[in-house]
C-alpha cells in the first residue's frame, strides 16, 4: 500500500507541476501580440483563434521537455548507458593514483553487476504518459485554430500583409523619401512621364 500510495502522489506531483508550466506559458504568451507580426490583423479580428493558439503553444512546450525526459529515463533504465558508465569509471581508474587497475572489473562483469541492480527499477511511465497527454491537447488546440484562422484567410485573400517595419510603421526619414522611389504611375493622382 505503501508504495502504491507514493507512486499516486508521485503522479500527482508531475501533473500538477507540468499544469502550472502550461498555465505559466500561456499566461506569458497571451500577453505578448506581437504589433509587428504580419497575423497581428487576424488576431485582431479574431481574438479567440490568439487565445486557442497561445494554448496550443503553452501545451506543446511542456510535452517536448516531458516526453524527452521520460524518454531519456526509459533508455537509461535499460543497458544502453552502461559502457559509457564503464569508459568514465576506467577513466577514473586510469589516471588515479589511488586505485590499482588490477582491482578493476571487466566489462562483462561490470554489465551483470547493473543488470542485478536494473532488475527492481520500474520504467518511468508517468512521465510518458503525461507527455503523450500534453502533445494530443496541443495537437487538438492546434487544429481548432487552423479550423479557426483558415475561413478569415479565405475571407481576405486579397489583403496586403506588411512584409517590414517601414510598411507598418513607414519611413524613419519620412514620407517623402517613400514617394521619391516609388513610379509615378503608383503615386495616388500622379501622372505617368511615358
Amino acid at each position: 500500500m505503501g508504495q502504491k500510495k507514493s507512486a499516486i502522489i508521485s503522479y500527482l506531483v508531475q501533473l500538477a507541476l507540468a499544469v502550472f508550466m502550461v498555465f505559466a506559458i500561456h499566461a506569458t504568451l497571451a500577453s505578448r501580440l506581437d504589433v509587428t507580426s504580419s497575423a497581428h490583423r487576424v488576431y485582431t479580428d479574431l481574438p479567440a483563434a490568439w487565445e486557442v493558439r497561445c494554448w496550443s503553444d503553452a501545451l506543446f512546450i511542456p510535452a517536448v521537455l516531458w516526453l524527452g525526459m521520460g524518454g531519456m529515463m526509459w533508455v537509461a533504465t535499460t543497458d544502453f548507458f552502461d559502457i559509457f558508465r564503464y569508459a568514465f569509471s576506467s577513466l577514473l581508474v586510469l589516471f588515479s593514483p589511488l586505485k590499482n587497475p588490477k582491482e578493476h572489473k571487466h566489462f562483462y562483469e561490470y554489465k551483470l553487476e547493473r543488470a542485478e541492480k536494473r532488475k527492481g527499477k520500474a520504467v518511468p511511465v508517468t512521465i510518458l504518459v503525461i507527455g503523450v497527454l500534453l502533445v494530443v491537447g496541443a495537437l487538438v488546440t492546434s487544429v481548432i485554430h487552423e479550423n479557426m484562422v483558415a475561413p478569415w484567410y479565405e475571407e481576405h485573400e486579397n489583403i496586403a500583409i506588411p512584409a517590414t517595419l517601414e510598411e507598418v510603421y513607414g519611413s524613419p526619414l519620412g514620407d517623402e523619401t517613400l514617394d521619391d522611389e516609388l513610379p509615378a504611375d503608383n503615386i495616388e493622382g500622379g501622372e505617368s512621364n511615358e
